[in-house]
């Protein structure tokens, strides 16, 4: 007893010790700490900004990993505008794995690879997808010219008069007519190249 109040008994601290300098504890069974937490300077807590990391006191995200090893840094946190953030926070690229398998790969130039290249991955999407296309209204639309079997589909209202083309590439007509045709194809590949127009556009 101190000052009248119980302190200490067998198996128990009394209420009012509020202040230790304790470095050995057996198996807590409930803890509370109502400031800032700091286990073996590595996983920290900061009640002020709320935020909580592991391998570093300087938490860039809500929830903070720091690879000190490989210096990579994880988090999780979210924006004012109401999104969400998952990746890296300093500039090295993040991989999504499963079966300790690369997967999708964030590069940190900004590039994205879906599957490994000499690896078979079948990658399904549902829905509108645009490529270049803010609001996609058919199941696909591209912006620009593209390939398809190594081929050049292109746009244009006349056959190429430069540039390197393969004999099968072809040039839609951008501007078609009565009288005119749907397009030019290469037959005879070269800078330009060889071009015909094919697909007669004749008035019935």
């Amino acid at each position: 007893m101190v000052g009248g109040q119980e302190v200490l008994s067998s198996n128990t601290l009394g209420r009012s010790v509020v202040n230790s300098n304790l470095q050995t504890t057996g198996v807590l069974k409930n803890l509370s700490v109502s400031g800032a937490l700091n286990i073996a300077d590595s996983v920290h807590f900061n009640p002020v900004s709320e935020r909580f990391s592991i391998g570093t006191a300087d938490a860039n995200g809500v929830l903070t990993v720091y690879d000190s090893e490989n210096d990579i840094e994880l988090i999780i946190t979210g924006n004012p505008d109401g999104t969400g953030n998952i990746g890296t926070y300093n500039t090295k690229s993040l991989e999504i794995v499963t079966d300790n398998q690369v997967r999708t790969t964030f590069h940190a130039t900004g590039d994205i690879t879906l599957g490994v290249e000499g690896r078979d991955t079948t990658i399904r999407s549902y829905g509108k997808m645009g490529i270049g296309i803010k609001n996609p209204q058919e199941q696909l639309e591209v912006a620009g010219n593209f390939k398809f079997a190594n081929k050049l589909f292109a746009i244009g209202n006349c056959a190429p008069t430069h540039g390197n083309f393969l004999q099968g590439d072809v040039v839609w007509n951008s501007e078609p007519k009565a009288n005119s045709f749907i397009g030019w194809v290469c037959v005879v590949g070269g800078s330009p190249g060889q071009w015909l127009p094919f697909g007669s556009i004749v008035p019935q």
